[in-house]
């Protein structure tokens, strides 16, 4: 692997070298730059200034101005905020920076013997993944953390003539209808 120093003229070089043959991610090259640029400035002053119980670990300072920084929706930080919260109070004796992988898969199983959701558990991943890898600056530090599958049940099949009996529309002997 080929290590270039992160500058405008590297950049230059790394475009016209793949341009038309490979597409580069950029991600790398821009750690800084805000997620989406039409988000607009979020206020999440709640979150620092909120009474909590005494035993109880709040999101660290830097976690909160990356998600401003960065520009994240309000509603994603506030659901990062609560399973990050809920990660780091699960481990509350420890520092953040001395667990590992196997930490955070022994926190994920206690999520599913809890019977929580698939998008529950993902959420949780991925505020984890938000500490670690964009406020820590340790990429790809988690990588093979396993999701939950994805379910792909069957939707609920209904016979025709209960689909007749659901629908307010005439009874019609155009067959086109549906």
């Amino acid at each position: 692997m080929a290590c270039l120093p992160n500058n405008e003229d590297n950049y230059s070089l790394i475009f016209r070298t793949f341009k038309g043959v490979a597409w580069v991610n950029c991600a790398y090259f821009f750690p800084n730059r805000p997620l989406n640029w039409q988000n607009p400035t979020i206020n999440i002053d709640g979150f620092r200034k909120r009474s909590l119980p005494k035993m109880y670990r709040r999101c660290p300072e830097s976690y909160l101005q990356k998600l401003e920084l960065k520009r994240y929706a309000f509603n994603t930080a506030k659901t990062y905020i609560s399973c990050f919260e809920a990660f780091i109070n699960y481990y509350l004796e420890q520092e953040l920076e001395c667990l590992d992988e196997n930490d955070i898969r022994n926190y994920l199983q206690k999520l599913v013997q809890d019977q929580k959701s698939n998008s529950y558990i993902n959420q949780a991943i991925n505020s984890i993944k938000f500490y670690y890898e964009v406020v820590m600056g340790m990429p790809n530090r988690f990588y093979s953390i396993e999701r939950p599958r994805r379910n792909t049940g069957c939707r609920k099949c209904f016979p025709t003539r209960r689909l007749w009996t659901l629908c307010p529309m005439p009874i019609t002997s155009n067959t086109n209808v549906w």
